[in-house]
């Protein structure tokens, strides 16, 4: 599979229970059929929402919640502007499609929401956790051969979250930006990014995609890993996460619905997308049949059809490191000639396939370095620095869509920003064949 860049295969880690929770596996059941059943008709949705609270809602299923004993807090510092932010969580649920190739249940999607609330001085505030402990307990095994990585509480880390601030704004004001992590990732460990672009003015949503990520842990305590025994084509993946993207417009498109998620209205009428890895692929892809979108982001992913075959006439930013680039990747230089809009590619130099995302930052902030194993993973680039730069190249990409204004970094002056090159040409090396495979 073009998007997956770990060989470490977790299928087997959650076997058996966590010691530090009751949650029940769900392990895949096995049933005859394959095909996917598409209602054309009206799309229902049953919501789980977790702020501070549950609410209640015409269409709402309440689904209760395991308490979480943590080790520590490490509250999260999160680059950017001075903006204060709130946070929901909330499941949606697709009646018109089911879960997985061999789980007819109905389809539930995992989101988490990160919003301004206004400036400083702030009141109701809170610390919210990062991720459950079953999914710090996850990635610790999914790491085992990364050093550091594999000890780290991610369960530890909190984010500093308010309900009300002075100097908010309202209605549609914050635009709207869906995020989409890779194959075999959670949402979760991408929850700085998301935060870090939250503070710039938007409203951020992420999504898990079931089956495909490697660890959900729902309301209810139910938790599912990815599908390593449905051989699904990478071009039917993309088209679940598509759909993915297209059902969560549809529900924040309803207004009773979003108002338990943000408190002001959600513009849905003109979103950017940006996602990490089979992510990007799939911001690539759902630029073509989703309206909604005006604008994507790909962090250092392949991409696959249809993208490579016709493109896109929305304006496109290609966030590599600098090993990876239309230059030499197969499936971005098929689509590079394609992209009939605005596009750019950068290239973030010294990094890994993993840089892009929390994991440098946590590695520093669990204060032992990034020079071992782990260094495989997140590159030996200081963990801060990750992600100022990920900050500044996400953010200025969504000003430009949503102002028209390019940034310096944009047109390629990479002032105070040396590690980032634009990929206009290639210089052949050890490390870089500038020639795509056959």
């Amino acid at each position: 599979m073009a998007m997956l860049r770990f060989s470490k295969s977790v299928r087997d880690v959650c076997d058996t229970e966590s010691d530090s929770t009751s949650a029940k596996i769900t392990h895949i059941p096995r049933i005859e059929t394959k095909s996917w059943i598409r209602n054309q008709g009206h799309r229902q949705s049953i919501i789980a929402i977790h702020a501070s609270t549950y609410f209640a809602l015409h269409a709402i299923t309440i689904l209760g919640t395991l308490p979480t004993i943590f080790a520590k807090n490490v509250v999260l510092p999160i680059p950017g502007g001075s903006l204060q932010l709130g946070t929901t969580t909330a499941v949606l649920t697709d009646h018109s499609r089911p879960s997985w190739a061999n789980d007819t249940r109905p389809r539930a999607l995992p989101i988490s929401v990160f919003y301004p609330v206004g400036y400083a001085p702030c009141s109701g505030g809170y610390l919210s956790e990062y991720v459950p402990q079953i999914v710090s307990d996850f990635e610790n095994k999914y790491f085992e051969p990364y050093g550091v990585l594999a000890e780290i509480d991610y369960a530890a880390f909190k984010s500093q979250m308010y309900h009300t601030c002075s100097g908010g704004k309202h209605h549609n004001e914050y635009p709207l930006l869906i995020f989409s992590p890779g194959y075999e990732r959670t949402r979760l460990l991408y929850g700085v990014l998301a935060q870090a672009v939250a503070k710039a003015g938007y409203v951020v949503v992420t999504i898990d995609h079931p089956y495909d990520a490697d660890i959900i842990q729902y309301p209810n305590g139910d938790v599912i890993t990815t599908d390593h025994e449905t051989n699904l084509t990478d071009e039917v993946l993309v088209e679940i996460r598509v759909e993915d993207v297209s059902f969560v417009l549809d529900q924040l498109s309803d207004k009773k619905i979003a108002r338990k998620l943000v408190p002001y209205d959600i513009d849905t009428s003109k979103v950017g997308m940006y996602g990490y890895s089979a992510g990007g692929s799939t911001a690539a892809n759902a630029l073509i049949s989703e309206p909604r979108l005006i604008g994507g982001l790909n962090l250092d992913g392949d991409v696959i059809a249809p993208v490579t075959l016709i493109g896109n006439d929305k304006p496109f930013l290609q966030f590599d490191q600098g090993t990876h680039t239309h230059f030499n990747s197969k499936s971005l230089s098929q689509m590079w000639p394609l992209l009939r809009g605005w596009h750019e590619e950068l290239s973030f130099n010294g990094t890994t396939h993993s840089t892009f995302g929390d994991l440098a930052l946590l590695v520093n902030l669990w204060g032992q370095g990034n020079s071992g194993n782990e260094s495989q993973v997140v590159s030996h680039l200081d963990g801060k620095r990750v992600s100022e730069v990920l900050r500044v190249v996400v953010t200025d990409y969504f000003k430009f869509l949503f102002t028209g204004k390019e940034s310096k970094l944009l047109k390629c002056n990479n002032e105070g920003y040396p590690e980032i090159t634009c990929a206009i040409t290639c210089t052949p090396s050890p490390e870089v064949n500038c020639v795509p495979p056959a």
